[in-house]
């Protein structure tokens, strides 16, 4: 069931930053624009705030269509990781909590080789050696 429940992990996270993409910074420019003005060291650029906020959704949409479509998965999620670590510097601990799913999501998406078949008995008998005999029989 590996090759699956990747297979929905990766579409799920794809399409979590496809939407957040779309409503947070598409639909919402002038709140997106305003973020950028309460924090000018975000836009590092001589452009203007709104076209920033116009890459930066951009951006984030085709990382979640690589992501759903498969497409340099580790790499794509490397970056996003770094990216949404970028973007704690403007927000309080509490703002972790809310990326913590997706952090799980992509730490998995990174580090998981869906084609190799000794990674899937190395995590397999990890899980033996952490469970009670007859839990994974």
């Amino acid at each position: 069931y590996t090759g699956k429940a990747l297979f929905f992990l990766r579409v799920g996270v794809g399409l979590n930053l496809i939407i957040f993409g779309f409503t947070q910074k598409f639909a919402n420019i002038p709140f997106a624009s305003s973020l950028i003005k309460e924090h000018a060291f975000l836009n590092f650029t001589t452009i203007s705030n709104e076209i920033f906020v116009l890459i930066a959704a951009a951006l984030e949409v085709l990382a979640g269509i690589l992501i759903v479509l498969g497409v340099f998965p580790r790499t794509i999620s490397l970056i996003t990781l770094v990216c949404i670590n970028a973007s704690l510097t403007i927000s309080k601990w509490n703002g972790l909590t809310d990326y913590l799913p997706i952090y799980a999501a992509l730490a998995v998406l990174l580090v998981w080789e869906p084609n190799n078949p000794k990674q899937k008995l190395i995590w397999v008998e990890g899980l033996r050696s952490n469970m009670p005999k007859g839990d994974l029989e």
